[in-house]
């Protein structure tokens, strides 16, 4: 058996620049339109059913994490039920609705 070694080559262009190019991120998600249209519509309550490619667990954890970048997630609850995600407007309760102020009318004299 003879092994003949053979050597290669790389081809290649030397293309002359100025400056190394900034790396550029896409800014944004493709989930913020759901959630900004979910806050500006006056719906308390929605379901998302997600696309053929994607499972429900993943459709509902994108959307946290936009929830999250957006300090969000305390207004907006994302859960997953029979491979559906449902949205939820969370209502917090008016706490100075809810205070009585007592005012002491009595006079002393």
């Amino acid at each position: 058996m003879v092994t003949e070694t053979v050597k290669r080559e790389y081809v290649f262009d030397l293309i002359e620049e100025t400056e190394i190019p900034k790396t550029t991120y896409e800014k944004g998600s493709i989930y913020d339109p759901i959630v900004d249209k979910f806050i500006e519509s006056p719906l308390k309550l929605v379901s998302l059913k997600p696309d053929a490619d994607q499972t429900a667990n993943y459709l509902r954890t994108q959307i946290v994490k936009r929830l999250e970048a957006k300090k969000l997630l305390g207004d907006i609850k994302a859960s997953v039920v029979n491979n559906k995600v449902y949205l939820q407007k969370i209502v917090k309760p008016n706490v100075e609705a809810q205070t009585e102020v007592k005012v002491d009318t009595e006079v002393k004299v």
